[in-house]
């Protein structure tokens, strides 16, 4: 089973928090990347897998919806970026797609840290138009990146 030292150096998850902090800075929304070795026992499936990952990490109890999720599971080889409903209301499913062609690129070049960073910075950006933050924004999630998980 392949392990995160082998794709996710101390200092590349310490660099994605930073991506993650920047990126929060002019967004009312909330950006959580996640990386797990293997589906739960009781799932075969990315969507239910990220579904699940979404609610056990509070993304779902964010004020405005804004909750984003870049699941990434290592023994699967795939990944997925899943946005609440506040944000679906306001970005296309071409916008997703286009955000998941760029990590794919990255990661089959082997640049695992970059790619979740570039997706990170993009995210911001677009959160930052759609929901600014606001005067009494508060940071509802934890900026660290989430490792482990899946039974």
């Amino acid at each position: 089973m392949p392990e995160i030292k082998e794709y996710f150096s101390r200092a590349d998850l310490d660099s994605v928090k930073r991506v993650i902090q920047e990126a929060e800075k002019y967004t009312s929304g909330e950006i959580r990347v996640k990386i797990i070795n293997k589906f739960d026992s009781d799932i075969s499936d990315l969507r239910q897998q990220a579904e699940r990952e979404f609610l056990g990490e509070g993304l779902h109890n964010t004020r405005d919806k804004t909750g984003v999720l870049v699941l990434v599971v290592l023994r699967e080889r795939r990944f997925i970026i899943l946005g609440d409903s506040g944000i679906y209301s306001k970005l296309t499913q071409g916008y997703w797609d286009k955000l998941a062609s760029r990590m794919s690129l990255a990661f089959r070049s082997g640049n695992y840290s970059s790619g979740i960073c570039r997706v990170v910075e993009e995210v911001g950006r677009a959160l930052s138009t759609l929901f600014p933050r606001r005067d009494d924004d508060t940071n509802e999630l934890s900026d660290d990146v989430v490792v482990g998980g899946g039974r």
